[in-house]
């Protein structure tokens, strides 16, 4: 899902760094690689996309697998997630569809990052927890009334 060959690679594990220190480290090459920082609020490794975007580089790669024709099963491997800010129809639909809180923030979180249906369920289900909770973190300032 890279969208930017410029960008460089997010890999705590590597060098065996804290995540905390990866984080550095990959914003400092990030800025330097002319990108910017999403931000107050967002995580620490998250990037402005285009039109308000938000680019969340994943500590750990996720698979998403998918069925073709022929029951012709494929997997790739999601090293980012891009984030879009959402519109109130979104909102209220995910409202009207999942009645609690953690199904409510999940749906908006597929909403926002184009991975719809069981496919984007899956996706979501297998990022590590940090980069999970990341995601819930952008979708939360998305929505945050700053109240």
């Amino acid at each position: 899902m890279r969208k930017n060959d410029d960008m460089p690679g997010f890999t705590p594990e590597a060098g065996g760094q804290s995540a905390q220190d990866a984080a550095e480290t990959f914003l400092t090459e990030a800025v330097a690689a002319g990108l910017e920082p999403a931000g107050r609020g967002f995580p620490q490794r998250a990037l402005k996309g285009e039109n308000g975007a938000v680019i969340l580089p994943l500590m750990t790669p996720a698979k998403q697998t998918t069925k073709g024709p022929g029951d012709l099963v494929s997997e790739r491997l999601v090293d980012q997630l891009v984030f879009h800010p959402l519109k109130g129809k979104q909102i209220r639909e995910a409202q009207a569809r999942k009645r609690d809180e953690g199904s409510f923030i999940m749906s908006l979180m597929q909403v926002s990052s184009g991975q719809h249906g069981p496919v984007g369920a899956m996706l979501f289900d297998d990022l590590d927890g940090p980069d999970f909770m990341a995601a819930q973190v952008i979708v939360s300032v998305f929505i945050n009334p700053g109240l």
